[in-house]
């Protein structure tokens, strides 16, 4: 997926956090940053922004090679062939690397999201 200023700005806020070691991981959903004591006031309001984003790097960085080229793979097929939104394409994508196919989607995917999971999705002519 080619880059936004937002995902290049959550990237480059997760380098910074690494390079003042802080230790940046996702428990239950949600981040976790240790220690805490290094975060800036600045930090604290660039985290706030680009939450989502920072959550979607770290996960990001967790994959292997062979899960990031499927995950990469996943979205862009979800998106050309079904349709989908970036962020539907993703939920798919993170349930199937994550080997959670099965597991109903979560409400805010949409209906479209739904069909592919289904292989009802199509290209729109």
């Amino acid at each position: 997926m080619t880059p936004t200023p937002d995902t290049i700005a959550a990237d480059l806020l997760l380098d910074e956090l690494t390079d003042l070691g802080i230790n940046v991981r996702i428990v239950d959903g949600n981040l976790r940053l240790c220690p805490k004591e290094r975060l800036t006031q600045s930090l604290r309001t660039r985290l706030r922004a680009y939450k989502p984003l920072v959550l979607r790097a770290v996960r990001l960085v967790g994959l292997t090679e062979e899960q990031r080229d499927a995950w990469d793979e996943r979205v862009a097929i979800c998106m050309v062939e079904g349709s989908l939104t970036q962020e539907e394409a993703e939920a798919i994508a993170w349930r199937e690397v994550e080997g959670q196919a099965a597991q109903p989607l979560d409400a805010d995917v949409g209906p479209r999201a739904a069909e592919v999971v289904k292989g009802e999705g199509s290209v729109e002519s």
